[in-house]
């Protein structure tokens, strides 16, 4: 299921002091990856936060699993980055959101809890979409990232004023983008495109030095 395309060509971004990677059809067979990562639904990602306001305004949801079927994947990603798995060779991690509030999700104005990851981070896009992705931002106010409640879901939507866009990565189906997630980033809501029935969803890989 996790089969990897043959030959698969790799572009490269210089990013700053580092390399941005984009690999188109990553997967033989993106439509299996899709499916096991969203049937069953996965539960709601941190659940247990005070807030409650995810299954309330949106749905932010998680596959978390193994399969040895990864193993080859993390191993070319991993020679690629010139990093290790920030877990084992074999973890599958998926995103899958949709918003449920117009008046809540208001992507005009904010944009989506921009975060660090302490190495390099893979993402596969899994929507037939070029519009949202990531962006990865430079902090135009230094205390904003580090002053915000806590708790992730308590209020995600962050002032676009507090942050510029350095680069924002176009998604495509079954594109694979590695990138340093040292710098802030975060999914880019740009259309209604989730806030009915489809779920926003993508696979990631973490990695560290």
């Amino acid at each position: 299921m996790f089969e990897l395309n043959k030959n698969l060509q790799v572009h490269t971004e210089k990013f700053f002091h580092t390399n941005l990677y984009v690999i188109e059809d990553f997967y033989k067979n993106p439509d299996e990856v899709k499916n096991f990562l969203c049937y069953p639904k996965p539960p709601l990602w941190k659940s247990t936060e005070k807030s409650q306001n995810n299954g309330k305004f949106f749905e932010d949801r998680r596959f978390s699993g193994h399969n040895a079927g990864l193993i080859d994947a993390y191993t070319y990603l991993s020679k690629l980055c010139n990093q290790v798995p920030a877990g084992s060779s074999d973890w599958v991690v998926s995103n899958m959101t949709k918003f449920l509030d117009r008046s809540y999700n208001k992507y005009n104005t904010c944009y989506w809890w921009p975060h660090f990851d302490y190495g390099y981070n893979g993402i596969v896009y899994l929507n037939d979409d070029s519009d949202n992705g990531t962006n990865i931002y430079d902090l135009t106010n230094q205390n904003e990232i580090f002053n915000r409640p806590d708790e992730e879901h308590s209020d995600p939507w962050r002032n676009k004023n507090n942050y510029r866009v350095v680069k924002t990565i176009v998604p495509k189906y079954n594109r694979m983008v590695l990138f340093d997630g040292m710098f802030p980033h975060g999914m880019n809501i740009a259309t209604d495109k989730f806030f009915g029935d489809e779920y926003r969803v993508n696979q990631v890989f973490f990695f560290k030095k």
